[in-house]
């Protein structure tokens, strides 16, 4: 029996994840309309190159502040609308088809061009299986320094970058690289790095969208790789004596 605090639960996860895909799907359409990078977007945003992309990942968990600095640097007005919750049991493409504004002025209204995105994404999610994982290249140095500092005074650094090599988009296959680097720093002066590069395999992509794919790699894949690299992370700490804190658990929880 499924209580209702679990459908409660499980809807407000839904709600967050949705709002969360929406405001990244946004971020990507402009910045694929300006031919701006992410780090143009950062450094006109005020934000690090490290905070857009956690920013756009899976993990996010975005201010009112960086969202209005982001849509800002990106030259548009963002204003904020609601609508009735829709029915589980309704398509998202029995909804009427909002106009775009000719100046391309955003608005929150969970337009229908969003809503079959999402849907996509969430399908993507529930049908793309992982096949392999494989460490493609390790790479640990550690400074003699970093052995006789207080792990207190240690500032650690955690970034993953995504690179998908093969969409599979017609063939259904895709194949992904995923790096994973942390770096310990002692007053700004990095003392030992790790980064581990990942190859990922997953089939059931065929006849999905480029940019479906991509958004499902940067968030799902990543996800899926990080299990593996913290386990080796723990294991190489361990053998050089670092003696760091564990690195934290990221959770995903796709719409199902």
């Amino acid at each position: 029996m499924v209580r209702r605090d679990d459908n409660l639960d499980r809807e407000k996860i839904e709600a967050e994840q949705n709002l969360l895909i929406d405001i990244q799907f946004l971020i990507q359409e402009l910045i694929d309309k300006n031919g701006m990078s992410r780090t143009e977007l950062a450094e006109k945003a005020g934000i690090s190159k490290a905070r857009l992309s956690q920013l756009m990942s899976a993990e996010a968990n975005p201010t009112v502040k960086s969202v209005a600095a982001i849509f800002n640097a990106l030259g548009e007005e963002l204003s904020i609308s609601s609508r009735p919750k829709m029915a589980t049991s309704q398509s998202v493409l029995e909804r009427s088809v909002p106009q775009r504004t000719s100046d391309w002025r955003l608005s929150f209204d969970y337009s229908t061009t969003t809503d079959v995105k999402r849907a996509n994404y969430n399908r993507l999610v529930r049908q793309a299986k992982l096949v392999s994982v494989l460490l493609e290249k390790l790479d640990f140095k550690a400074h003699p320094e970093a052995m006789g500092v207080a792990k207190s005074l240690l500032a650690r650094d955690l970034v993953a970058k995504t690179k998908v090599m093969s969409t599979g988009t017609e063939d259904g296959t895709c194949v992904a690289n995923i790096v994973w680097n942390i770096s310990l720093r002692f007053k700004r002066r990095v003392v030992a790095k790790c980064e581990a590069s990942y190859v990922i395999i997953y089939e059931g992509t065929k006849d999905f969208s480029d940019e479906t794919v991509n958004l499902f790699v940067d968030n799902v894949g990543k996800v899926a790789t990080y299990a593996y690299f913290r386990a080796l992370y723990a294991h190489v700490d361990w053998s050089a004596n670092l003696a760091s804190p564990p690195l934290p658990i990221l959770q995903f929880q796709p719409k199902v």
